[in-house]
């Protein structure tokens, strides 16, 4: 594709006045390939009496990695490194407005009393079970699975291609994680999370339904002494 826009280049710059430019990938002596910025213009040289065509090549590759990075740390949670909230409504959002998606399903976790963990450990303690806490979550799920903190001691994971059976086992692998407590140095507490779960397409065909049946599932969750998971089902809206 990009040796078909270098010669589309050389075409325009025949055919146009003045500069055309394009950023083409280039195979340099670096042993890969490379962005560059090709500025071409058509100049006339008096002592061989032809018109040629000239220009200036910029390497771009360090810039354009420079400006992904910023993109990739938008996309993150400062304090955990997970996705944040914003780009998990849009990932969710466009994956189930995708014809191929079959099935998937939404996890929102909410770690239980974690107001008693500042009040008594202090806030950087709290900050601290909160990383332990994302860890936990992400060391249960796959690296295709994406993991994001919604807010405070929130956390939510979309789940692709994943069956009813197989969520109620990631969920109960999840609850028994949680009964190592969380250690560092002489500070040992015990962390447990109330969680709730929805399943497309049966609970809910767009971001927003999902997300609301999942965050009654928790709430049942909690409802029922916390520290447990239970996916959705339509009783609930009845409660």
């Amino acid at each position: 594709n990009d040796r078909k826009d270098f010669f589309h280049l050389l075409e325009r710059c025949q055919k146009e006045n003045g500069w055309v430019e394009n950023a083409i990938r280039f195979y340099t002596a670096t042993g890969r390939y490379e962005w560059i910025e090709v500025y071409l213009h058509k100049e006339y040289i008096p002592s061989v009496g032809e018109t040629v065509i000239a220009g200036t090549l910029v390497n771009m590759t360090e810039w354009k990695n420079e400006i992904n990075l910023w993109k990739e740390k938008a996309n993150r949670d400062v304090l955990t490194g997970l996705y944040n909230r914003e780009y998990f409504e849009q990932y969710v959002s466009k994956a189930m407005e995708n014809k191929l998606l079959i099935s998937a399903a939404i996890i929102f976790l909410d770690i239980d009393d974690f107001k008693h963990v500042n009040d008594t450990l202090g806030h950087m303690v709290g900050d601290d079970v909160i990383c332990w806490f994302a860890k936990r979550v992400l060391g249960t799920f796959r690296h295709t699975d994406v993991v994001a903190r919604y807010g405070g001691d929130e956390f939510v994971v979309f789940v692709n291609g994943i069956g009813r059976q197989e969520l109620i086992h990631r969920l109960q692998q999840l609850c028994d994680d949680f009964r190592y407590p969380y250690r560092n140095g002489e500070v040992e507490y015990s962390v447990s999370a109330s969680i709730g779960a929805a399943m497309f397409p049966g609970d809910g065909g767009t971001y927003l339904e999902l997300l609301d049946r999942a965050d009654s599932a928790l709430y049942e969750a909690k409802h029922l002494g916390k520290n447990r998971f239970v996916i959705y089902h339509p009783e609930l809206d009845y409660l």
